[in-house]
């Protein structure tokens, strides 16, 4: 009995090799783990000047003095309304280099 389980484990493993060399044209591979962690993260800024403001993305000078373009996507929520010169509040995703809002909040 045990040769025959191990016979079809054996089968099954090499069924699924085989349907994914058929599938992919190479050997089968996930992603390692945590790529997708690695190339983003979030981010905030709070008490942002808006420099620019366009219906795809904001120009910010942060608090600290340094400039920053944020996207704005269709599924960012904006509270208030937006203003060059005024206050915002910033929370989203850096993705690549990025930043993608996900809220923003007019003070």
């Amino acid at each position: 009995m045990r040769n025959v389980t191990r016979i079809l484990a054996a089968g099954t493993s090499a069924l699924a090799l085989s349907a994914g060399l058929l599938l992919t044209g190479g050997i089968a591979s996930a992603a390692p783990a945590g790529t997708a962690t690695a190339q983003s993260a979030e981010f905030s800024f709070s008490g942002a000047t808006v420099l620019e403001a366009t219906t795809k993305k904001l120009k910010l000078k942060l608090t600290s003095g340094s400039t920053v373009d944020v996207t704005l996507g269709k599924n960012t929520k904006i509270e208030g309304t937006v203003a060059v010169g005024g206050k915002v509040n910033v929370k989203g995703i850096s993705i690549a280099g990025s930043l993608l809002a996900s809220f923003v909040i007019a003070r």
